[in-house]
């Protein structure tokens, strides 16, 4: 009958999780983890063979032997010895090649499982990211911590089945005490075990928090509101509550550890104390000779270390495949959403939204409410709404992050459902309201937009004269090998990197987009909100220039800037109220004209302001 009880899960949990990692282990060096375990018997081995040869070579002393005797038991016990040191040593060496070779699969395997995930779901998830950043920690850990504990379990059963085959041949009862009295540091141990994996689930959220503090407080972005603000003090704050929060859940689960180890430690002294005083009465009776005594102390030495380490292991083993669980959880995480089978064509008739109904969580409130319209190929949609409408995750949504809970998006009467990952976003470049700058070089920020093309300068730089930051990078001191960052240098000649404005790196990130000039999609979202008039006129002069002919949804506050297009849809609270083109709407006297005439109209009192 299966013992389903709490306890039996755990274990088996356990087990398989054990499993797991060894398979981990195993497939990152199969050679390194053979001689761990081939140097770890052999190293093994020798512990006891000294103790036996300094036995007979002591007998032999105390006898009156012959030279050669004691000439042949002390070069057999240096020999052992040595050879037991050379394993070691050897082991360490095996130990830390097959350590890296573990690391570096692991976190290959978890990294290719994280950019295997083709949506945002889990990446918008604060919990998800609690077991991320575990899975992260734990990724080498939980592999390395099973070949170490399986290596620590093997040495110490060679090293204390042949130091106990000694002390029985002794005092056959003190081999079955020794045995007992590391039954209570097992347990011990693995209840330590479990107090350190809640420990490390309770402060993760600390971590997390407090290296959001920290990029606070040393990134050079957030730098000038710090100040201005005088948020320091607040954030330092913030920090060490976090750290506090943290460190008082490990320093309590120190002194549980610390209490409970001095108690096994003093059990330990008491139970050899008590042996070593029996055999050397029987030696003043007699019964046992000198080399015995020797003998006996080597072995309870060797037995209690090989049963202390094997204890440790097993709890340093416990807490890290409980961690490693993470690890293992993240790895079986179901995708986000299913990949398509189908190509994307090129976009010949349209991409439509279909009465599509979405939000992030079930229990979440509804972002898009039956939402539909169509973006015919070759024509300019502008959409239009106030902040939380839903024009970000309408983008989401055409760019397939996420999948719509009712309706569709079909590109060219196809559900994006159907289509690859990959073959879809192919087709498509965006320039994203919140987009990245890289610690990368000028060059490396801008071709990142399509890799295929990264190693073309003179792409590279036509794209960055598109946007409009080309003179900007040639007045830099390495042109487009010039670093975007204060965080990291230029590893040859370890110079300091510089930084952009927030225009120049929206006109980078707008020229990253741009790399794809053969993309059927052009999405841009707010592509102008850093800039200043003249270069927002610039810039979408020379946009109406390049999506000529092209399919593109222009998504800005100013709605100048989608005036020109073909179709203009207005979201207001997840449902379309208007659309039309500018003439149209601005005759309907609906929310986008009241929209645009309060725009124009502050502009206009602008104007008026700084001429009057």
């Amino acid at each position: 009958m299966v013992d389903h009880s709490p306890a039996a899960d755990q274990s088996r949990h356990l087990v398989r999780t054990g499993w797991g990692a060894l398979v981990l282990g195993w497939r990152a060096d199969p050679w390194c983890a053979l001689a761990r375990l081939g140097l770890t018997v052999l190293g093994a081995v020798c512990a006891p063979l000294v103790a036996w040869f300094g036995k007979l070579l002591i007998d032999e002393l105390t006898r009156g032997g012959t030279a050669a005797a004691v000439t042949l038991y002390a070069v057999a016990g240096a020999a052992t010895g040595a050879l037991g040191i050379v394993c070691h040593h050897l082991t360490g060496y095996v130990r830390a090649r097959h350590d890296a070779a573990v690391t570096l699969r692991a976190e290959s395997d978890l990294f290719a499982r994280t950019c295997a995930y083709g949506g945002l779901r889990y990446f918008e998830d604060p919990e998800f990211q609690d077991r991320l950043l575990l899975a992260e920690n734990s990724a080498a850990d939980g592999p390395n911590s099973a070949v170490d504990f399986v290596e620590g379990v093997v040495r110490a059963i060679v090293s204390m089945l042949g130091f106990l085959a000694f002390i029985a041949a002794v005092w056959p009862l003190m081999a079955g005490l020794l045995c007992l009295a590391a039954l209570p540091g097992l347990v011990a141990e693995l209840k330590l075990a479990n107090r350190h994996v809640d420990a490390s689930m309770a402060s993760s959220a600390y971590q997390r928090r407090r290296f959001f503090y920290r990029s606070l407080l040393t990134d050079d972005r957030a730098a000038k509101e710090v100040r201005l603000f005088g948020l320091g003090g607040h954030f330092r704050r913030g920090l060490l509550d976090a750290l506090h929060g943290s460190q008082h859940v490990l320093v309590r689960l120190a002194r549980r550890t610390a209490l409970t180890q001095t108690g096994l430690s003093l059990l330990g002294a008491a139970v050899s104390g008590v042996a070593i005083v029996v055999v050397a009465h029987r030696v003043l009776r007699g019964e046992l000779t000198p080399g015995d005594v020797l003998l006996f102390v080597s072995a309870v030495a060797g037995v209690q270390g090989a049963l202390s380490d094997m204890v440790g292991q097993v709890g340093a083993a416990t807490r890290a495949l409980k961690l490693f669980r993470c690890y293992l959880d993240v790895m079986r995480e179901p995708l986000d959403m299913t990949d398509g089978d189908r190509r994307t064509p090129p976009l010949r008739d349209a991409l439509r939204f279909e009465n599509v109904w979405f939000r992030y969580h079930d229990d979440a409130p509804w972002v898009l409410r039956g939402v539909s319209f169509e973006l015919r190929a070759g024509t300019a949609l502008g959409l239009v709404g106030v902040n939380g409408a839903g024009k970000s995750t309408l983008v989401k949504l055409a760019c397939r992050f996420y999948d719509p809970q009712r309706g569709r998006v079909t590109w060219d009467g196809i559900d994006l459902r159907d289509l690859g990952h990959e073959s879809l976003r192919a087709r498509l470049a965006a320039t994203f309201q919140d987009f990245m700058t890289y610690d990368l070089t000028v060059g490396e920020n801008i071709g990142v937009g399509d890799l295929s093309r990264s190693g073309s300068p003179e792409h590279i730089q036509r794209c960055a004269e598109r946007a409009d930051i080309h003179d900007a990078v040639t007045r830099l001191p390495r042109g487009y090998d010039t670093l975007l960052s204060r965080t990291f240098l230029l590893e040859e000649e370890r110079e300091p990197g510089v930084t952009f404005s927030g225009g120049q790196w929206q006109r980078v990130a707008l020229a990253r987009s741009l790399m794809r000039a053969d993309a059927d999609l052009l999405i841009l979202d707010e592509p102008s909100a850093s800039l200043d008039a003249d270069a927002e006129h610039e810039i979408h002069r020379t946009l109406r220039d390049f999506r000529r002919g092209r399919t593109s949804l222009l998504i800005s506050h100013r709605l100048g800037s989608v005036r020109e297009a073909d179709h203009i849809v207005v979201l207001d609270d997840g449902v379309i109220t208007e659309e039309g083109d500018h003439d149209t709407l601005m005759l309907a006297g609906g929310t986008y004209a009241r929209l645009f005439s309060t725009q124009a109209r502050g502009y206009q009192e602008t104007t008026e302001g700084s001429y009057g």
